[in-house]
């Protein structure tokens, strides 16, 4: 089963390739316990009967993330994101891979037009915020994180991020 995987999901990637999405890199599930294969399996075989669906690419996407297959999982959002255009999870997700694989640039320009389209949407303003400080830009990351903490003044996660921006000022005091 794991090598009919292996290579229905190399046989998708190719066929798709002429056309303008990306296509899916081969997944290694050897290591998986058979439930985590089989709910990945599950989902690909979604995916395989209409590759064209946003939301099956975004499913096979979320749920390899779950499992740290971050670079399968950024194609996935990649692809759900030039299928629907209009949603803004799509990027938000794919900021978040690109964050978890230290493409911190990426995810900023990602993540900045998810707060673009939605500027109320609080999760993407935070990993932009935690985007911009571990790529240095801790400016941009105090400013966020000071947008959240005046509409949202009882979350814990802007303050914690406003402790990290002023540490990484070297401000032990104020952090």
């Amino acid at each position: 089963m794991l090598i009919t995987l292996l290579f229905s999901i190399w046989f998708a990637g190719s066929v798709l390739s002429s056309s303008s999405l990306p296509s899916l890199p081969p997944l290694s599930l050897a290591n998986f316990a058979p439930p985590i294969r089989q709910q990945i399996q599950e989902a690909y075989d979604v995916f395989r009967s209409n590759p064209q669906d946003a939301a099956s690419n975004g499913r096979l996407g979320m749920l390899l993330h779950a499992y740290q297959q971050n670079e399968a999982a950024a194609v996935c959002f990649k692809r759900a994101r030039a299928l629907d255009a209009s949603e803004v999870k799509w990027l938000y997700y794919l900021g978040t891979v690109q964050a978890a694989l230290g493409d911190h640039l990426e995810a900023v320009l990602t993540l900045r037009e998810a707060v673009q389209r939605n500027p109320d949407f609080v999760p993407a303003q935070l990993r932009l915020a935690e985007s911009m400080l571990a790529a240095a830009r801790t400016d941009e990351s105090q400013q966020i994180y000071a947008v959240v903490l005046q509409k949202h003044p009882e979350a814990p996660l802007p303050h914690y991020g406003m402790g990290r921006v002023k540490s990484a000022r070297g401000e032990p005091v104020a952090a």
